[in-house]
C-alpha cells in the first residue's frame, strides 16, 4: 500500500436510507422515466446490463465490446445529461458503469452521518471508482482511507488489485484475533 497524500481537513456496510437519514430525498419515481432508456442500451449493446440500487440505476458496460461501448457510452451521457438537466437527478461516469442517481446523496455524505454516530476506534474506506471520492474525502483524518487501482484520488492510500485488498482485510482480521490487548 502506498501513501497517495498527507492528510488535509475536510464501508463493506449498506447505507440502507432509513439509516442515513435520506428516506425523505430517496423517492424514485423518475428511475421509471430513465430506466427504459437504460434498457434500450443495453439491447444495443450486447454485455450490458442494468443495476437497480436503492438510490441509483446503473448501466455496467464493462463485458461490451469496447469499440461499441464507447459510441454507447457517449450517446447514453448525452441523452441522461439533456433528460437530467435542471433537475436533482445526476449523471456520473464511473469505471465502465454511468450511475444515475439523487445528486443530494453520495457515499460521504452517508458515511459522514455514520461517523457522527459515535466515536469509531478505526475507519477504513476503500473504493475503486469515481463514486467513491466523497467518501475519501468525508472520512477523518485518522482514518484510512484507500484508492483500488491507478488514478488521481482524494485516498491517502492506494493499492493496485482487489486481491490486494484481499490480502489486507486478511491481516486487519489476523491481528484482530492474535492482539493481546
Amino acid at each position: 500500500m502506498r501513501n497517495r497524500r498527507k492528510p488535509t481537513p475536510r464501508r463493506q456496510r449498506t447505507f440502507l436510507p432509513e439509516r442515513t437519514g435520506y428516506t425523505e430525498s430517496t423517492r424514485s419515481e423518475w428511475k421509471e422515466e430513465i430506466r427504459p432508456i437504460l434498457e434500450l442500451y443495453v439491447d444495443r449493446t450486447p454485455g450490458s446490463f442494468v443495476e437497480e440500487k436503492t438510490i441509483s440505476l446503473v448501466w455496467h458496460y464493462r463485458k461490451a465490446d469496447h469499440e461499441l461501448a464507447s459510441v454507447r457510452v457517449k450517446e447514453l451521457e448525452d441523452n441522461l445529461s439533456r433528460l437530467t438537466a435542471n433537475t436533482s437527478i445526476g449523471v456520473i461516469k464511473g469505471s465502465k458503469i454511468i450511475e444515475v442517481k439523487n445528486v443530494d446523496i453520495d457515499k460521504g455524505k452517508a458515511a459522514s452521518r455514520w461517523i457522527q454516530e459515535r466515536n469509531w476506534g478505526f475507519i477504513l474506506a476503500i473504493g475503486d471508482d469515481t463514486t467513491d471520492e466523497d467518501l475519501f474525502t468525508a472520512v477523518p483524518d485518522s482514518a484510512y482511507s484507500v484508492k483500488v487501482g491507478l488514478g488521481a484520488s482524494r485516498a491517502r492510500f492506494s493499492i493496485d488489485s482487489q486481491n490486494e485488498v484481499r490480502l489486507l482485510l486478511k491481516k486487519l482480521i489476523s491481528k484482530k484475533y492474535t492482539r493481546s490487548d
